[in-house]
């Protein structure tokens, strides 16, 4: 993009719940924060904090081919041939992420808490970790779950799977026991949290 397209994106309206995101046909362009805020502030970049990883989108585009569960980064978005953003291939119009989970079913939630492990541990046999992976950047509509974010300082091919669903799995065992808490009671709420325990434990740890 030049810079008169990424200015007149710029107008546009983001998506719901951020500032730097946006639609662009039918996927999305995202502004890192850093050159957002100084193009906000100051109409240009000067001196941000945090650029794109150029080779960071090179490697995981690479890696499309053989995920087929989520949507990886699939270009670069440069100002002034500084790299500022990335675009995904797909816009998840409509999605909730997994907070609002407890609005819906003890079986959608544990079907799409499943889901969303199995989407994962694909990324992760391709060598891809995402230390991010938490309630927040986990979408979800109806029985349909798609991670994003998928790139930046947090998504690296270090192996390290305890941290990458650390936060993940303590959120959401807490969304599901108060969900059956609340409908069923204590006693089945602990026996599906033991299950469910049961299936995060078979998830091979490295440490």
């Amino acid at each position: 993009m030049d810079k008169k397209e990424i200015k007149q994106l710029l107008k546009s309206k983001p998506v719901d719940g951020s500032f730097n995101v946006f639609k662009e046909n039918d996927g999305i362009i995202k502004i890192y924060k850093d050159p957002m805020f100084e193009l906000e502030r100051y109409a240009t970049v000067i001196f941000p904090g945090s650029l794109v990883q150029e080779e960071q989108i090179y490697w995981l585009e690479s890696k499309q081919p053989f995920v087929k569960g989520s949507n990886l980064p699939n270009g670069i978005v440069y100002y002034e041939r500084l790299p500022i953003g990335v675009m995904y291939p797909k816009y998840f119009e409509g999605y909730k992420n997994f907070y609002h989970l407890h609005e819906e079913s003890v079986e959608t939630m544990i079907r799409n808490f499943r889901t969303a492990i199995d989407k994962n541990m694909e990324l992760i046999r391709n060598g891809i970790f995402n230390f991010d992976f938490t309630m927040h950047n986990i979408l979800y509509k109806g029985n349909d779950v798609q991670l994003i974010d998928l790139d930046g300082k947090y998504v690296t091919d270090r192996l390290s799977v305890a941290r990458v669903y650390s936060y993940f799995v303590y959120g959401m065992m807490n969304e599901i026991y108060d969900k059956v808490k609340l409908l069923y009671g204590e006693k089945e709420a602990l026996k599906i949290i033991r299950e469910l325990t049961k299936l995060v434990d078979s998830i091979p740890l490295d440490n």
